[in-house]
């Protein structure tokens, strides 16, 4: 039973790593994405749009 906890343990580890490094390459594709398409037109055009709606 004790070997059973540990792995379930490590599984449960490494599933929990899997997610953190998709969730790292995600963000960071997202940053590059952005920086590449986003610039200060864009940045106004978004601003106008959020003051708009409050």
């Amino acid at each position: 039973k004790m070997a059973e906890d540990k792995i379930a343990a490590a599984e449960r580890e490494a599933v929990d790593e899997v997610r953190a490094a998709a969730a790292a390459g995600a963000a960071a594709a997202s940053r590059k994405l952005i920086a590449e398409k986003h610039d200060a037109d864009a940045d106004r055009a978004l601003a106008d749009e959020v003051i708009s709606n409050l």
